[in-house]
């Protein structure tokens, strides 16, 4: 009885693993194929701009993105969006969305004022500038949220190391940011609330920079990106806990081979005892 019930456990959990969130992916670079080929379905492939150039990664195991924060044509992923798929302001739980990706983010040089994980716009105090998240070089070093207005975490972003960003996008204003999973300490302001839902984008949109690129860049990303992701609506913790860390499909499958053997070893001894 207690190999079926772990049996039994085992196999939800397994079920529990695979059947992600409801919400929409609308991109997804995985970047392992050396371009930026989107995974979503949504047919917005990027193209890499400047310096940007893809690379092999030893601790990912995997390809990256790598930008080198020049400020000059500075290195940037460019996704068009001819059908405004990215307009989070109308699509899926409008005024909602979730960016997610992992980032490795360089010691700053000179050069860099913030890092631009994702912008529709610049960075603004004002907000209205669509979705948009930027490392900061200064103050707090944590996460810049700019939409509907802004706000900042008080948590610092490693550097020089892999870390998983999430930010979570209510279209009450509502902003919950996640490193590796967890959510961060504080907000500025406290009740972290950035002042509205996601506005209308202004600007192309970019990874690894902001609108005013390649000419007078504001914010560079020095460091690398994996795993870069948009989603429609707002993600929940546990819905990110799905995608960080990723669980292969050869784990999944291995997982899900020895919870039938399990379960089928525990039927067996189940009919034979029931025949003594």
């Amino acid at each position: 009885m207690k190999l079926f019930k772990f049996a039994f456990v085992l196999a939800l959990f397994v079920c529990l693993s695979v059947n992600s969130t409801q919400a929409e992916l609308i991109v997804h670079y995985s970047f392992d194929d050396g371009t930026v080929t989107d995974l979503s379905g949504s047919g917005l492939d990027g193209t890499l701009k400047g310096t940007a150039v893809i690379v092999d990664d030893a601790v990912r195991g995997s390809k990256v993105l790598e930008l080198d924060g020049t400020r000059t044509n500075g290195g940037r992923v460019e996704i068009p969006d001819p059908t405004s798929k990215l307009d989070f302001s109308v699509n899926g739980v409008a005024g909602a969305g979730t960016l997610a990706a992992w980032v490795n983010v360089a010691t700053e040089s000179a050069d860099v004022k913030h890092h631009g994980v994702f912008s529709q716009g610049g960075i603004s105090k004002s907000g209205g500038q669509g979705l948009g998240a930027f490392v900061r070089r200064d103050s707090s070093r944590g996460v810049w949220v700019n939409s509907g207005t802004h706000l900042n975490t008080n948590d610092e972003v490693p550097r020089e190391e892999w870390v998983h960003l999430a930010i979570s996008y209510y279209a009450d204003g509502t902003t919950k940011v996640y490193h590796n999973g967890t959510e961060v300490s504080g907000y500025t302001p406290e009740d972290g609330n950035r002042g509205g839902p996601i506005t209308a984008p202004v600007a192309a949109n970019v990874i690894g920079a902001d609108q005013y690129l390649p000419a007078n860049p504001g914010a560079i990303f020095d460091g690398r990106i994996d795993d870069f992701r948009l989603y429609d609506e707002a993600l929940s913790q546990s819905d990110i806990h799905l995608i960080v860390p990723e669980p292969s499909s050869f784990a999944l499958s291995g997982i899900g081979i020895l919870a039938l053997a399990v379960f089928r070893y525990a039927s067996r001894r189940r009919r034979r005892f029931s025949q003594i």
